[in-house]
C-alpha cells in the first residue's frame, strides 16, 4: 500500500474515533433531555433517540455539526441532509422544516453554535 493510502486510512479512522467520542460527550451532557444550552454562549448540544418527521421552524444564523445520525432540512422545494461528514451553515434566518434520523440503536447527536 502506498504511504498516501495508509495516511488517508489513518485520517478516516481518526475522524470516526473523534466523532464517536463527541457523540458520547453529547450523550453524557444531555442525559435524558434532548437539548441543552451550555455555559458557552451560543453553544447548544442536541440528542434525539427517536427519529422525527420534518417540523416547521426558523433557523437562525448558526453552524450545525453532527456527530452521529443525520438531519434533513426542507427549505422551499429543496431538501438538504447533513450528517457527520456534511455540516450546515446559515447566515440569515430561514423558515424550514427539519427532521432527525439515526440508525436503529443509535441516537442523533449534534451541536450548533448560534452566531
Amino acid at each position: 500500500m502506498s504511504k498516501l493510502v495508509v495516511n488517508q486510512l489513518g485520517e478516516n479512522d481518526s475522524m470516526e474515533v473523534a466523532l464517536a467520542a463527541l457523540a458520547e460527550i453529547i450523550a453524557r451532557w444531555t442525559g435524558k433531555g434532548e437539548r441543552i444550552e451550555t455555559v458557552i454562549p451560543g453553544l447548544i448540544l442536541a440528542r434525539r433517540v427517536v427519529p422525527t418527521e420534518p417540523m416547521s421552524g426558523m433557523y437562525e444564523p448558526n453552524i450545525c455539526l453532527v456527530a452521529q445520525g443525520s438531519k434533513r432540512v426542507v427549505l422551499g422545494d429543496d431538501t438538504y441532509v447533513y450528517d457527520a461528514h456534511h455540516f450546515l451553515i446559515t447566515s440569515v434566518d430561514l423558515p424550514t422544516g427539519a427532521g432527525y434520523r439515526s440508525e436503529p440503536g443509535e441516537a442523533f447527536s449534534g451541536a450548533h453554535v448560534e452566531t
